[in-house]
């Protein structure tokens, strides 16, 4: 039985996938082998990345129990949601450690405050500890861990990649489960296909094209290839028919409701190498192969954080 599921992205970061999800509201789960699938019941689009904005909109939106799907950037480190003072630090390593350590009890307010850069050697009147904007942040993961979360599914490009990292944010939203892929996470639209037979048509695309990837189903043909750009992924593809497309959709693709018009689609990438991709989409076995999972989370605040880590700053 699927998992209703709401999902949370911050506004800008991948504009296709409401797109997406409205279409395809089936989302891979591991193990790899698995058939199980979320099924995003409503998609929520934050205003920024400020983690206190995350957390709060968990907090409206989210239920006891309830399973959620986070879609931001992130990398190998965590998560690229901002915090302290002028949101200077990121949910990354370093900074989970410590936020780890404070809410196991092993730092104060006044040192937690300090250590994640909530403080300020300039006079700020009403808060120049940074005490209060920390006591936010703190009252919003409470609130947050209170709803004990089933799931915690983060599609945020290599967030699975360190298992450590992926324990830590397990943590710090207190779920009973946290996914992360280990590789580049993308979302984006299929360039409307040119509907074609002509084989002049089709070996000019092949030759633009090298790399592209067919699929053939009884006479009806789909053409497709993706390659980076200026401009981010680009994803062209050429067709003899709108069935063509549809065997594309139904072999690459989740369940869900397409039938006709813009193709939109979900993938993880391996590093990119002479500017061409490739990408392994939802649909496919091999997308659930580089999907990481933990349970064991809950007890990493077992490793004290080093007071002296670098912390990940705004990029």
């Amino acid at each position: 039985m699927p998992t209703l599921t709401t999902a949370f992205a911050v506004k800008g970061v991948h504009p296709s996938a409401q797109f997406y999800y409205n279409i395809f509201p089936a989302e891979p789960i591991p193990p790899a082998g698995s058939t199980e699938f979320l099924t995003v019941t409503k998609f929520v689009e934050i205003d920024n990345n400020q983690i206190e904005t995350l957390l709060a909109a968990i907090v409206e939106h989210a239920s006891k129990n309830a399973s959620i799907l986070v879609i931001s950037h992130g990398n190998e480190r965590g998560l690229q949601f901002r915090f302290g003072r002028d949101g200077q630090v990121l949910l990354e390593a370093a900074a989970l450690r410590r936020l780890g350590s404070y809410f196991a009890g092993r730092l104060s307010d006044e040192e937690a405050a300090k250590q994640l850069l909530y403080h300020t050697t300039t006079d700020i009147r009403d808060d120049p500890t940074g005490i209060k904007q920390f006591t936010k942040l703190k009252g919003l993961r409470q609130q947050v861990a209170a709803l004990e979360l089933n799931r915690v599914d983060l599609r945020s490009c290599k967030s699975g990649k360190s298992l450590d990292t992926l324990r830590q944010l397990q943590f710090f939203f207190n779920s009973t489960l946290c996914c992360a892929p280990d590789e580049y996470d993308i979302f984006g639209p299929v360039r409307a296909p040119v509907m074609t037979r002509s084989a002049t048509a089709w070996a000019e695309f092949k030759k633009k094209y090298p790399r592209a990837d067919y699929v053939g189903v009884g006479g009806e043909n789909f053409g497709i290839a993706y390659l980076i750009t200026t401009d981010g992924v680009v994803v062209d593809s050429i067709a003899t028919s709108q069935e063509a497309v549809n065997n594309w959709v139904a072999k690459y693709l989740p369940p869900g409701k397409y039938n006709s018009g813009q193709v939109f689609y979900h993938g993880l990438s391996p590093v990119a190498k002479q500017g061409a991709i490739k990408i392994v989409f939802a649909g496919e076995a091999a997308f659930r192969e580089h999907l990481v999972a933990v349970t064991d989370g809950k007890g990493v605040t077992t490793i004290p954080a080093r007071a002296d880590a670098p912390l990940e700053r705004e990029r």
